[in-house]
């Protein structure tokens, strides 16, 4: 289970860089990673603070993972509020 936080950043980083590795298939194939990632990777993902994981954005990087909401079409739409801002924590990610 994921949790959000600054106390919980390092179980985060530790789940994208070892647990979630080990779920994910060992020869390139087409891929949809779908989940609530509790972190932003990218400015327009949130308003106020930016929460970001750089273990989750070497790995989607890393297998060229494109995410899969046309933020430019419906920018200002959230998934998780707080009061100092707002975030797109849960994303799609897929393959070219």
């Amino acid at each position: 289970m994921l949790l959000s936080g600054t106390a919980n950043r390092t179980e985060r980083e530790a789940f994208f860089n070892s647990e979630l590795i080990d779920m994910l298939p060992r020869s390139p194939t087409e891929m949809l990673m779908a989940g609530d990632f509790n972190c932003v990777l990218w400015n327009n993902d949130c308003t106020g603070h930016r929460s970001g994981s750089r273990s989750l954005e070497r790995l989607i990087n890393g297998l060229r993972l494109n995410n899969a909401w046309d933020a430019s079409s419906n920018p200002h739409v959230f998934k998780h509020y707080t009061p100092t801002g707002a975030a797109l924590l849960d994303r799609i990610y897929v393959t070219e």
